[in-house]
């Protein structure tokens, strides 16, 4: 994104031609790329859940292996965000227990929902969310290409002029 925008900075600012065909080439790609991942995503939900919630797991495991202050806290934002802990949802069986959260009823201190399934759940519930978010960028991204279409033409049409003018002059 970084590379993107210094080149539609650089064009717009100089009146780059070049540069600004290369923005609107990388703007081009990167709006399609944000409504094919937003649609991919919804259209393999299932999938996708599954994968974040084995992400999960695998930080749980390294966390519970090296015990990483890092982890600890990306573990204890996650668990506090969905209100889950752990891989079983048990807390007096979890290793990580002092990252999960404090228990809101006399039930959850015996159970609590368990991380991978809330992660499962929550992502199945938000993927409409996710695609809409990822397609209205795609979309914002047009607009932008479109933007950049009418400043190429103008761009285009002042050096015409002042070549015009030169010639007329020289």
């Amino acid at each position: 994104m970084l590379v993107v925008v210094v080149f539609g900075d650089y064009g717009a600012c100089n009146e780059k031609r070049c540069a600004l065909q290369v923005f609107s080439v990388l703007l081009a790609l990167l709006a399609g790329a944000a409504v094919a991942v937003g649609v991919i995503t919804y259209s393999k939900k299932d999938e996708v859940g599954l994968h974040i919630a084995d992400f999960y797991s695998s930080m749980y495991a390294l966390y519970v292996s090296n015990g990483d202050p890092v982890v600890r806290v990306t573990l204890t934002f996650i668990h506090m965000m969905l209100h889950c802990c752990g891989l079983t949802g048990v807390p007096l069986v979890e290793i990580a227990a002092e990252t999960c959260p404090k228990p809101q009823g006399i039930f959850e201190h015996i159970v609590m929902p368990s991380c991978p399934g809330i992660i499962m759940s929550t992502f199945d519930s938000r993927a409409p969310l996710v695609m809409g978010i990822l397609i209205g960028t795609g979309a914002l991204l047009v607009v932008a290409l479109i933007c950049t279409i009418i400043l190429l033409k103008q761009v285009k049409e002042v050096q015409q002029d002042v070549a015009a003018y030169y010639r007329t002059v020289y």
